[in-house]
């Protein structure tokens, strides 16, 4: 069994400081490191490779070529993505806040404004990779921001095969 942040950790030195994990879903995991140049705090989402198969790692790469081209304020965008000792990646900004699914969980019920508010950045930012030709789009409450500014991290989609390819 592959420790995954002992290996992201040895592999991704000296470019990025892996702290630790901060969240986990179906088939990635995502880790709190530091940028060393420029300076900053990053999230680093790398595939489970407990879980990897081909078709995980092409849906993977999918998530990666498609979000990379994606430009909207309430998508967080790529920094840099790679295979390093058979772990997939990529970087992006680390968004600081309580993600909506911990609101839900805390306050049970949301606000109607907020919800409404909340519901609207979200279908916006689903909205994108749908007119560049993506056949499916999702985002759960774990990778959306309960903030006044929704911000969710990269759209997982694969492209319809009728469709033209993204401009």
């Amino acid at each position: 069994m592959l420790d995954v942040i002992d290996t992201l950790r040895a592999s991704l030195a000296p470019r990025y400081d892996v702290e630790r994990e901060i969240g986990a879903g179906g088939m990635a995991r995502v880790f709190l490191a530091v940028e060393q140049h420029p300076h900053r705090r990053v999230a680093i989402k790398v595939l489970d490779p407990e879980v990897s198969t081909r078709l995980l790692r092409e849906r993977f790469i999918r998530e990666v070529d498609l979000s990379s081209n994606l430009s909207h304020p309430h998508i967080v965008p790529i920094f840099a993505a790679g295979e390093t000792d058979g772990l997939f990646y990529y970087v992006m900004p680390y968004v600081e806040g309580e993600s909506l699914r911990h609101r839900l969980l805390r306050e049970r019920k949301l606000p109607l404004d907020d919800a409404l508010h909340i519901a609207r950045d979200v279908a916006d930012a689903l909205a994108l990779p749908m007119h560049r030709g993506s056949s499916t789009a999702t985002s759960s409450p774990r990778t959306s921001s309960s903030r006044a500014t929704t911000r969710s991290s990269p759209i997982s989609g694969s492209r319809a095969p009728s469709a033209p390819p993204a401009a």
